[in-house]
């Protein structure tokens, strides 16, 4: 695992600049994102209560892995006025840039108990070894 990602982990990774396609989502609910790196792949989590796979897209181009989706909202039941609403619901869009080769064909995502969890295996690169010289 290479050290210098670490310090630049967040000012690096995750994007913040708008985009044709950005700006063309209002986003209302910003879910949190925790990013890791191992030595074979990024692993992303989120959480995205209540949003099913359907309600998901993820999308992988140049270097950029984009997951927008929608997080659905309760209306208020029938004859009851809403005193206070805390809990985010709405379009969501989160991008994150990659500067290390991945292997595109080898992303997945998985949505379970409300956690959308996107594994990004890095390409496999090949290792330098030693070559023994013999004498004859």
């Amino acid at each position: 695992m290479r050290n210098h990602a670490l310090p630049t982990l967040f000012d690096r990774y995750f994007e913040t600049a708008p985009t044709p396609a950005a700006s063309s989502v209002r986003e209302t609910y910003r879910p949190a994102v925790d990013l890791i790196e191992t030595e074979t792949s990024f692993e992303l989590t989120l959480d995205v209560p209540g949003v099913g796979e359907a309600g998901v897209d993820v999308q992988f181009a140049d270097g950029i892995l984009e997951i927008r989706g929608e997080r659905p909202g309760e209306p208020p039941a029938e004859g009851t006025r809403t005193l206070r609403r805390e809990r985010a619901s709405g379009a969501f869009f989160r991008r994150v840039a990659f500067r290390d080769d991945v292997d595109v064909d080898a992303i997945s995502a998985e949505v379970k108990d409300g956690v959308l969890r996107v594994r990004v295996p890095k390409v496999e690169r090949v290792q330098p070894r030693q070559i023994p010289v013999t004498v004859n």
